[in-house]
């Protein structure tokens, strides 16, 4: 038998029960397995949540196929050869993440990398500025979900 789906991504409502799902799910509080601690402003702790938590959480919450996510935009904003023949690139991304019920958003994500290989410094710089405003973006659309089902 052949398999059809006769709509588009961003054109189908989450249901009841994925609702229910999403609202019990985002009641809770990110736990200490979620976050990890850096040095930020002043030595202090600051808490976050890596690339790959934010993106395992968001199939979790929306489901594997709830969610999808486009490069809009990435620039390379410098290339510059430094001491010791080190490349340091930095790279603006542009990511739209979008639910399966068209609800979108589009952030603004910068990388910054430094490697004595100029291929390297370069797909770095990318991959960080990417998963930056993807990160972000999931963020946002957690918030939104959590005023419109909390």
């Amino acid at each position: 038998p052949e398999m059809t789906t006769n709509h588009l991504f961003g054109t189908e409502e989450f249901d009841e029960q994925e609702k229910n799902v999403i609202r019990k799910l985002l009641s809770r509080r990110l736990e200490g397995a979620h976050l990890s601690m850096r040095t930020g402003a002043g030595s202090m702790k600051v808490a976050y949540i890596e690339s790959w938590k934010a993106i395992e959480l968001a199939n979790s919450i929306f489901g594997f196929d709830g969610w999808s996510s486009q490069i809009v935009d990435i620039t390379p904003d410098f290339i510059e050869q430094g001491r010791e023949n080190r490349f340091r690139v930095g790279v603006t991304a542009v990511v739209k993440v979008v639910l399966k019920d068209g609800t979108y958003h589009e952030d603004v994500g910068y990388g910054i990398c430094e490697n004595q290989n100029k291929g390297i410094a370069i797909e770095n710089a990318k991959k960080r500025s990417c998963f930056r405003c993807k990160k972000e973006s999931v963020a946002h659309l957690w918030k939104c979900f959590r005023e419109l089902y909390l």
